[in-house]
């Protein structure tokens, strides 16, 4: 069974590869799609 951290991981990773498929890696709303995900865990993460 995977930890909370882990699945944490899993879906910034799975966002991070959408994302970067979407609008190019090297885009600056690649960066804020991802930053804008990691805010949303912490948020989630630190209210449980």
């Amino acid at each position: 069974m995977k930890t909370q951290g882990e699945l944490v991981e899993d879906l910034i990773t799975t966002v991070s590869h959408f994302a970067g498929r979407l609008y190019g890696m090297r885009s600056h709303r690649y960066g804020e799609v991802i930053d804008g995900v990691k805010k949303l865990v912490g948020q989630s993460i630190n209210a449980t």
